[in-house]
This record gives structure tokens, C-alpha cells and sequence, in this order.
């Protein structure tokens, strides 16, 4: 026993000489252990991204997921989003738009005379068409991975912009940011209207405010008003 009691106190003397600490070692309760909360990951990855793969993803997908802001499909307004940082809770998954690089070459199909606008109209629907087909295929593999693994809810493909909608997790923005064939991540705003009624955009009760009579339904959503208040014919 004296020789136990003699070899513990030598450890202890050596171990003081070296500078170390002496404690007793206690089991660690796994509970105990500082465990990152998913918008604290979510800031790390976001940190890590390189600069040009950050400029791809708007920062407010980050918020929505992280309980900032409230997201559009959840309830969110454009006066009333924002959460006070005592209301905050993290979303697993969020919504939003992938615009791919790919483009239709529409100033090359309309480049020719068309007989009617309906046939002008077709083309440029079937060229928006073509490229989606050509060139949504990887992230539509992709996306489908995903939610197998449950990080995609669903998604969307679109040909009147080629890309997606989608409502998925953090990782899945930040996979598909570092695509060569993405081009942007936007979120998805809450609409905003777009002007109150005036009195001086209503048409006499005789009239269409100078239109052509054929022209009504242009009055009828003040298109005209687009036209003359904001320089915008597209």
C-alpha cells in the first residue's frame, strides 16, 4: 500500500515539474458538449463560400433560414418580415429562384418576318423551351438527389426563365451556387403592389383616355401609365 501511496506521489511530483495540470479525470457528459445550432453551421459554410460564389446567393435566403426574416410563402410582408431577435427560429428548408447562364438566342429567332404575331410568338416560346431542355438536365439530377435525401421539399423547372423554384435546405443553395452552370439564387420576395389608384389615371367615362377603342384592356390595366410614368415599353 505504501508503495502505491510512494509511486502516486512521484507521477504527481514529475507531472507538477513538467507544468501540466493535475485533475481527476471525470466521464464527459455528451450532453455537455457545445454543439453548433444550425444557423451558427450555416454562417461557418457561408464564411468559407469564395467571394465569387457568395455574389451568386442573396443574402436573404441566409436570414429566412437562419429566422430573421419571415419568407413570403410562410407569411412574410414587405412592411412587417423582419423578426425580433428574441422570436427568431431557424428553418430547416426555405424557397427559392436558380437562375441558370444558359440563355435562348431569341434576337436570332425573331431575327426573320413572321406573317402573324401568333407565329412570332410561338417561336419565341419554342426557343425559351429548347434551351430549358438542353440545359436543365444536370440540376434536375441534382435536385432530384437531393430530395431522396430529403433536403429538397420540391421544385419547379421554368422555360419563361430558364431555372427553378425550389424549397430546400442551406446545403442545397450552397451546392447549387458552386455550379459553373448557375448563374444566381435570388430569394423569394413577398409581392409588393404596385401603386395605388389615382384620379388622374382614370379615363373619362366617354372614352379610353386617348387609346384606340380596340386598345381597352391596355386601359383597363393601366398599362398606358407604365408606358408614360416610368419609360417602360417591353
Amino acid at each position: 500500500m505504501k508503495a502505491k501511496l510512494y509511486l502516486l506521489a512521484a507521477l504527481s511530483a514529475a507531472l507538477a515539474i513538467a507544468g501540466l495540470p493535475i485533475q481527476a479525470q471525470t466521464p464527459t457528459d455528451p450532453q455537455s458538449r457545445s454543439v453548433a445550432t444550425p444557423s451558427e453551421k450555416s454562417e461557418t459554410i457561408w464564411e468559407e463560400l469564395p467571394p465569387e460564389i457568395q455574389a451568386k446567393v442573396d443574402p436573404r435566403i441566409l436570414q429566412e433560414l437562419n429566422g430573421e426574416i419571415i419568407p413570403a410563402h410562410l407569411g412574410g410582408q414587405p412592411d412587417k418580415a423582419q423578426v425580433a431577435p428574441q422570436e427568431r427560429k431557424p428553418l430547416d428548408k426555405t424557397r427559392f429562384l436558380v437562375y441558370l447562364k444558359a440563355k435562348a438566342d431569341l434576337k436570332a429567332a425573331t431575327a426573320r418576318s413572321f406573317a402573324t404575331l401568333a407565329q412570332r410568338r410561338t417561336t419565341v416560346a419554342d426557343a425559351l423551351i429548347s434551351a430549358a431542355q438542353a440545359t436543365q438536365g444536370p440540376v434536375k439530377t441534382l435536385l432530384d438527389t437531393h430530395m431522396s435525401a430529403g433536403s429538397v421539399a420540391s421544385y419547379q423547372p421554368f422555360y419563361i426563365f430558364n431555372g427553378f423554384a425550389v424549397e430546400g435546405n442551406w446545403d442545397t443553395v450552397v451546392e447549387l451556387a458552386k455550379r459553373d452552370d448557375v448563374e444566381r439564387i435570388a430569394a423569394n420576395y413577398p409581392l409588393v403592389k404596385f401603386d395605388k389608384p389615382t384620379k388622374a389615371s382614370a379615363s373619362p367615362a366617354n372614352g379610353l383616355g386617348g387609346l384606340d377603342p380596340a386598345n381597352w384592356n391596355i386601359d383597363l390595366v393601366d398599362a398606358d401609365r407604365v408606358w408614360n410614368e416610368f419609360g417602360i415599353r417591353g
